[in-house]
């Protein structure tokens, strides 16, 4: 009963051991490869989402487009006597007129003196409590009303006073 060597179950390895190391590059490789082709193969099978219809977009509200307000300024140092009992107030006002159009700021500066005599004529009827006034509606109101009448290109928006010294 000596020991006999079992030569059936045991396998004796022959050379190097097998490294997991060794197969890592081959691994990577097919990993890749297969990525590339299964991208060009979704890319040609599936079409691209298509666009929607620029109609369907319009119905959402817009926000208004800002117009940047457009001035005649070059009424300026305009000097008037109020209708007054004595007759001895004078006023100095600087005029800002908002239109509405580029045409109607060329027709005001192809009517300034024509505009310059309406603006008086306007200013002489009011008395200078309404003058006074911070707000003075009534008086922007029979200016821009007069030169209107007389526009044809556009309209007048606004009456703004940049500049009134009373004396």
């Amino acid at each position: 009963m000596a020991e006999e060597p079992e030569e059936q179950g045991e396998v004796v390895p022959v050379g190097p051991s097998p490294k997991p190391g060794r197969y890592l590059m081959l691994i990577v490789m097919i990993l890749v490869m297969e990525a590339v082709g299964g991208y060009l193969l979704l890319d040609w099978a599936v079409p691209a989402p298509e666009q929607p219809a620029q109609e369907e977009e319009e119905p959402k509200e817009k926000k208004p487009e800002r117009v940047k307000p457009k001035y005649y300024t070059e009424i300026k140092k305009m000097v008037i006597n109020l209708a007054t009992a004595r007759g001895n107030n004078l006023v100095q006002v600087d005029f800002a007129l908002e239109v509405d159009s580029d045409a109607a700021l060329e027709e005001l500066e192809i009517k300034h003196d024509m505009i310059w005599d309406m603006i008086l004529q306007a200013l002489e009827t009011h008395s200078l409590k309404e003058i006074r006034d911070p707000k003075k509606p009534a008086v922007r109101k029979s200016i821009q009303t007069r030169i209107n009448a007389e526009l044809k290109n556009g309209a007048v928006t606004g009456v703004y006073f940049t500049d009134i010294v009373v004396q």
